[in-house]
């Protein structure tokens, strides 16, 4: 039988905790995550946080309190945990913006860093079964930016190559033999357009060829895995479409997949496989992901496991020979991980990501479709804090092309704690919704992008009473970050504005990707970006608003300077700045403390320049007004 506990408390016990306090609970770690089965199905492995230290622990799958410690991590953060076979373990550690992959017995033996964080980014292929010491990775080389595929030793950390990149290859592709049969590459046509090629070769020993090529923004392949038979390869596609689905592709007619999953008006996220390499189940949605049937074998167990976790969301992280390793999450829950018996669909539960967030109050996130004065629909996620709130912030997210879902957000539950409303819009430019409204970004960067995030601010003084007592802030990360100050810029009707890591000038940004040598990222940057590269940088006269700047001291996406030219200019502009250096931590605060740095600072920011419309010495004017 199947029970979910409720994450509320009742409303006699509500308070507001401090900031600092409610920052810590929220914004903390998960005390156990990144659960994954072992290939046997026996045990799981994952990553504990205890006493603000992470360790990767190993679990038998019959007791979720039964913790074995295989290692502790003195510095770095875990992001993603692999088993390598029934044995051995991989473990993804990020180091600000730097990265590297540490092997360990599950036991704690024979612990080395087989990618030292210092040589780049490295990707798992190909586990290879007749080879248990040994697995296939896509590793960046630093000078080029290329990537080669190497047989990585689990145990001693040598790498041998087995395939160069031929030039400007940027995914491979391995199939059940443990070959590469299949990539990916880019190149910059005459007349300018970046355009990809999907190349396929029948054997090792046989020539590349050319099986279908676009252009960005146009109708595209991206190959996933070759299927069980090692010829057809599944992938997603638009060809005949405006989102992507998942197909099947015969290499010998490859402009006719043959369709087997596809979702309405939205693109599929993601596809898990069973252990023989079937794909079962695809992943996405417009407002909110769900599993999708690629074929019936598990409907038996998942519909009634889905119907009991109503209305949380339920996703699959692996598949075993005999069980599936699921976890629930849902904007009230930060999540559960339970194993189900793929024969008798019963359920047990393994562990809680967050146990001692059990009994503290939710917010609920509700969400809700904004009208753009041009038409546009655009999906989105409000969250109100409980009692009185305070004001508002519309948090548009980085990317651009990224997007923002119907999910636990430790960040809205922090904020609604402290008395403020959220808002998250998926702008124009924002992937997951097909490639219509994906182009619909282009050039648009100051544009209807920004557009679409003042659609927002005008939602909340219609719908937020807080944001009409209070007015409404606006706060992004990276790109989100850019769209921001540059919406403060445009608008005084923003009470006031922050960013974390932000994008302040789009040509010192490509000039950058140029000299790291990403021509690729170069490439598609000029193509979404065009000509108008207006930036923040140039826009300080004309922000009046206070601004936070923060950034971390280690980012190796966008340098640090530009936030520190930024506030040099708005100091010198006289403008009411106020700044937060991370000196650990890259683009994105993956460390604990690092996240609880932020959005505490973000909070008293917030507190001291949302007041009420009287107090600030104006009043928010009427949507109807402005």
């Amino acid at each position: 039988m199947l029970a979910l506990v409720l994450w509320v408390i009742p409303p006699s016990v509500h308070g507001r905790m401090t900031i600092d306090t409610a920052a810590r609970t929220f914004l903390s770690p998960p005390e156990l995550d990144l659960l994954r089965l072992a290939p046997a199905g026996n045990k799981v492995a994952g990553i504990e946080y205890r006493q603000q230290r992470y360790r990767l622990v190993v679990i038998p799958q019959q007791n979720g309190r039964q913790r074995t410690v295989a290692h502790k991590f003195e510095q770095g953060t875990p992001v993603g945990v692999l088993w390598a076979n029934d044995r051995r373990l991989m473990v993804r550690v990020q180091f600000g913006d730097s990265e590297g992959w540490l092997a360990v017995d599950e036991d704690g033996g024979h612990a080395r860093w087989v990618v030292p964080r210092q040589q780049g980014s490295a990707t798992p292929l190909h586990l290879l079964s007749a080879q248990p010491a040994h697995i296939l990775v896509a590793l960046d080389d630093v000078r080029t930016g290329l990537s080669n595929v190497v047989r990585l030793d689990l145990y001693t950390g040598q790498q041998t190559l087995v395939e160069s990149n031929p030039g400007q290859v940027f995914k491979w592709v391995i199939d059940q033999r443990g070959d590469a049969r299949a990539a990916l590459a880019w190149n910059v046509s005459d007349d300018g357009a970046v355009e990809y090629r999907l190349r396929h070769r029948s054997a090792v020993d046989q020539p590349w060829q050319t099986l279908y090529q676009w252009r960005l923004g146009g109708a595209a392949i991206n190959p996933l895995r070759f299927d069980v038979d090692n010829h057809h390869l599944l992938v997603t596609e638009s060809l005949s479409g405006d989102a992507a689905r998942l197909s099947r592709l015969d290499p010998d007619q490859p402009l006719t997949p043959m369709l087997l999953s596809e979702i309405d008006g939205a693109d599929i996220e993601r596809v898990v496989y069973d252990r023989s390499g079937h794909a079962v189940l695809t992943v996405g949605g417009r407002s909110r992901s769900v599993n999708h049937r690629v074929n019936d074998r598990f409907d038996r167990w998942l519909s009634p496991f889905e119907q009991a976790m109503t209305p949380n969301r339920v996703d699959v992280v692996d598949v075993g020979p005999e069980q599936a390793l699921v976890l629930v999450t849902g904007d009230r829950n930060p999540g559960r991980y339970y194993v189900l018996d793929l024969e008798s669909g019963r359920a047990q539960t393994l562990a809680h990501r967050h146990p001692s967030l059990r009994w503290t109050a939710m917010a609920a996130l509700e969400e809700t479709s904004i009208s753009t004065e041009d038409g546009e629909q655009l999906s989105a996620y409000v969250m109100r804090a409980p009692g009185h709130s305070r004001g508002a912030v519309v948090m548009p997210h980085g990317g651009p092309w990224s997007r923002d879902q119907w999910r636990y957000d430790p960040v809205a539950q922090y904020l609604a704690s402290q008395g403020y409303d959220s808002i998250r819009v998926n702008y124009r430019g924002s992937q997951g919704f097909g490639r219509r409204f994906l182009n619909a970004g282009r050039h648009q960067w100051s544009g209807k992008v920004l557009d679409d995030i003042e659609s927002a601010r005008r939602w909340a003084i219609e719908q937020l009473e807080s944001a009409q007592q209070y007015g409404v802030c606006v706060f992004g990360m990276s790109f989100g970050g850019y769209a921001a100050l540059m919406s403060a810029a445009r608008n005084e009707q923003w009470r006031c504005a922050g960013s974390f890591a932000g994008l302040m000038d789009i040509s010192l940004q490509m000039d950058a990707l140029q000299a790291r040598g990403n021509h690729r990222g170069h490439a598609e940057w000029a193509w979404m970006v065009g000509v108008d590269r207006t930036s923040p940088l140039a826009e300080v006269e004309t922000i009046e608003q206070p601004v936070f700047m923060a950034w971390g001291e280690l980012d190796q996406r966008v340098s640090p300077q530009q936030s520190k030219q930024m506030v040099r200019r708005l100091q010198t502009a006289g403008s009411n700045v106020e700044k937060l250096t991370l000196p650990a931590s890259g683009h994105i605060p993956h460390a604990g403390e690092a996240r609880i740095a932020l959005y505490s600072a973000l909070v008293r920011f917030l507190g001291r320049h949302l007041e009420p419309a009287q107090a600030s010495g104006g009043g928010i004017a009427a949507p109807a007004a402005e």
